[in-house]
């Protein structure tokens, strides 16, 4: 499995626009972080810190992951 099929994978599973999927994934391979495990647990990070940041203003459902999970 290539990178970009890891990737594309992870954002239909958490439902991620792809240009934040493409963002983190860039970030992560230039970083040397770009193996299944570390790419799951930062798309988990990221959605986590952003659904944090949506959820003082709008709510946010509860999500039915986590880190642990990855």
């Amino acid at each position: 499995m290539s990178f970009q099929q890891v990737w594309a994978v992870l954002g239909r599973t958490f439902n991620f626009p792809i240009q934040i999927i493409r963002q983190i994934a860039l970030q992560a391979h230039r970083e040397g972080t770009a193996d299944v495990f570390t790419a799951s647990r930062e798309v988990i990070e990221a959605k986590s810190n952003v659904c944090d940041r949506v959820a003082e203003t709008e709510g946010c459902p509860q999500l039915m992951f986590s880190v642990r999970d990855a």
